[in-house]
């Protein structure tokens, strides 16, 4: 089953190597822009605020690997190839963090280019993507809770085969998913509205 951290690369190329490529892209990218255009770069406030949107994808991810790895343990030892061997919960959470801060990173890149050129760190300037941000995360969570709950009819009845377990937590992650998309297209699709009519008041999460 394939890895949202695995990303374009695949499996075959650690998670490491991936995020030091993307480091050296990113560096690159910023000295250029930093030689260019000086003081109105804005390149490198992006990409931290990428990384923090990384970060908290991450959290997210690590929370909910916590969570389901203690319901299907075989979901993450057959499904994801993690192997059944000692610590797999902690293999589980790492693979968590490691998919959530793709897909974290993923959604905040989308959110800045909806928003436009970051030309500051102040909070009036990054409330929009913060408050964002929140709200992708509040419904990745609730979407994967909902999936959970609708699926949980089919196996709270003992005895809960493991391979119902294995379904319970496939529909939880897609869950988390899809909520996660949804959210993050539509609120990147408003505030691309608001920066093409900038008369209209409005805020990104309403």
């Amino acid at each position: 089953m394939r890895n949202l951290s695995d990303g374009l690369l695949g499996p075959s190329v650690s998670f490491t190597v991936r995020l030091g490529l993307f480091s050296a892209v990113a560096v690159s990218v910023v000295l250029v822009d930093l030689l260019v255009r000086g003081r109105n770069s804005t390149r490198w406030r992006e990409y931290l605020v990428l990384v923090v949107g990384g970060a908290f994808g991450a959290a997210i991810g690590a929370g909910i690997d916590a969570v389901t790895s203690s319901i299907s343990p075989d979901y993450f030892a057959h499904g994801k190839g993690l192997g059944a061997a000692p610590g797999l919960m902690l293999r589980s959470v790492l693979l968590g963090a490691r998919a959530g801060f793709c897909a974290g990173a993923v959604v905040t890149g989308l959110l800045l280019v909806a928003a436009g050129p970051l030309t500051s760190l102040r909070w009036h300037s990054v409330a929009g993507i913060a408050s964002a941000l929140g709200s992708v995360g509040a419904w990745s969570l609730a979407t994967a809770a909902v999936c959970f709950l609708l699926s949980w009819r089919d196996v709270r009845s003992p005895p809960a085969a493991p391979e119902m377990r294995f379904v319970l937590v496939g529909w939880t992650h897609a869950g988390a998913y899809l909520g996660a998309a949804v959210r993050a297209v539509l609120l990147a699709w408003r505030m691309a509205r608001r920066r093409a009519a900038p008369g209209r008041v409005t805020t990104p999460c309403e």
